[in-house]
């Protein structure tokens, strides 16, 4: 690796008192090499150690990776959810689209979007155990139209969800979506995290927006990440399904179908 990163400055769109930039670190896990990854829509981080869990809905599953012994730990696949529970059927494990961790219980939630409107998505919890995880339980939220669940992320507040463009609360025990729409973009949200105080929110359109949390009026900071890192070609972000924040460390996860990287990046105040 070059001693000597390749920085490209990304200016926010909006004000604020502190104008910060994303500058890449010079790091690019390329997890599709040894996971078998096909499309990756989500990762979350679960540990201190560089061990993620990506959610894949090209291969209906999720794999548990080691990122610094570049292997698979544990995998679930569509079966394996299928025959834990009567009424999961083959339609609620395609399109896994979110996960998020729990750090206080160490749960993993996991969320897919049906292919077709008209259907509710369903959400499954795993939990830790001697070996890993377990698949140990799941709802059917009462959730349709198009962009039925997007994301999902946990937070204060406990679980929210992103219904497309809207975020709103989750309460998994009683299998309730809350009516109150804590945000609403005109972009769809493909990822959310919490992070010491912060929100921050991925969209389609490969915009990455920072919330003071529980001020979603006017995110702090706007960032394109199309813009970072411009050359070469093959490191550019263009299709940021995720996103993982570890103080001013910012790891977005580039779902390019057989091509799934994790790229770290730098938050600094501007110069």
């Amino acid at each position: 690796m070059k001693k000597l990163f390749l920085i490209a400055f990304l200016f926010p769109l909006f004000q604020s008192e502190i104008k910060t930039e994303l500058v890449y670190t010079g790091r690019t896990v390329k997890i599709h090499e040894f996971a078998g990854t096909k499309d990756l829509e989500s990762v979350v981080k679960i540990d201190a150690e560089d061990i993620f869990v990506v959610a894949d809905d090209d291969s209906d599953g999720i794999f548990f990776i080691d990122i610094k012994n570049k292997k698979v730990l544990q995998a679930f696949h569509a079966n394996d959810f299928i025959s834990r529970f009567s009424k999961i059927k083959s339609k609620h494990t395609k399109e896994f689209e979110g996960l998020c961790y729990d750090y206080n219980t160490q749960n993993i939630y996991l969320a897919n979007s049906p292919l077709y409107s008209k259907e509710s998505p369903a959400i499954f919890l795993l939990k830790r155990n001697f070996y890993g995880y377990k698949i140990e339980d799941y709802r059917i939220p009462l959730i349709t139209g198009e962009n039925q669940l997007t994301a999902i992320a946990y937070s204060p507040f406990g679980i929210l969800i992103a219904n497309g463009s809207e975020v709103k609360k989750y309460d998994f025990d009683s299998n309730v979506v809350d009516n109150e729409i804590i945000l609403s973009l005109n972009e769809v949200i493909y990822e959310m995290y919490y992070f010491e105080n912060a929100f921050w929110v991925l969209t389609n359109k490969n915009m990455l927006y920072k919330y003071g949390w529980n001020q979603f009026n006017k995110p702090i900071q706007s960032y394109d990440l199309s813009l970072i890192d411009k050359e070469p070609n093959w490191r550019r972000i263009k299709d940021a399904r995720s996103i993982i924040v570890q103080e001013d460390l910012i790891i977005i996860g580039d779902g390019r179908d057989r091509n799934e990287r994790l790229i770290y990046l730098q938050e600094k105040e501007m110069d």
